[in-house]
């Protein structure tokens, strides 16, 4: 059964590979970004997550041609990297305005249509790197906080609207990224709590 999908950030890196495999499985996909450039073969949408107006002008446009969103991947993300005593205020107020808060706007919007549907599925992108630390003063993409922040962003964002919807067929999930390397990537699924490596993308079978 065709499900209507919106990825975040889906126009390049793992949003972009997650969005093909959702759309070769059968469901219609809708990637967004900042620049709303074309992707090949999958629908595109002007989206900063930053700005809550932007957020529903492209839920939106998927709802207008493909239906209520079904499935949300939020993976869009920025990194500033940089050493503690360098990095500056403006750098870390982008990252955390994206990053956290950009991931609860596009969940906020999402869980409206999903209620009225009684059906969904959230998963949101995050990164161990977040979890674990780094050598230098990480602001990673999506899990957002310095190293040694107990939750991360997209772990809270998970959970907290685990609780929103608990009781209705409804799951959210947050899926910690490793590394890359070739064809598959090690991965953290909190969710499961445990750890294992997996082909890239296999995750998305139990999570979706």
């Amino acid at each position: 059964m065709s499900r209507s999908v919106l990825v975040t950030g889906g126009n390049r890196g793992i949003g972009l590979a997650i969005a093909r495999r959702l759309a070769a499985n059968g469901d219609q996909v809708t990637v967004t970004s900042r620049s709303g450039e074309k992707v090949d073969g999958l629908t595109t949408a002007r989206c900063d997550v930053r700005d809550a107006t932007s957020v529903d002008e492209a839920f939106a446009a998927v709802e207008a041609t493909q239906g209520p969103v079904e499935v949300l991947v939020a993976n869009a993300g920025v990194t500033r990297d940089q050493l503690l005593a360098l990095m500056s205020e403006d750098d870390f107020g982008i990252v955390l305005d994206t990053n956290l808060t950009g991931a609860y706007r596009v969940a906020r919007r999402a869980v409206r249509g999903m209620m009225r549907l009684r059906r969904g599925r959230m998963v949101f992108i995050s990164s161990v790197v977040g979890l674990l630390g780094s050598a230098v003063f990480r602001t990673d993409p999506v899990s957002g906080y310095p190293p040694g922040t107990p939750d991360t962003p997209a772990e809270t964002t998970a959970t907290g609207t685990a609780h929103t919807v608990a009781g209705l067929p409804m799951t959210t999930n947050s899926l910690a990224i490793m590394s890359l390397a070739f064809s598959g990537f090690n991965s953290i699924d909190r969710s499961l709590n445990c750890s294992r490596s997996l082909p890239a993308l296999s995750t998305f079978k139990r999570l979706l």
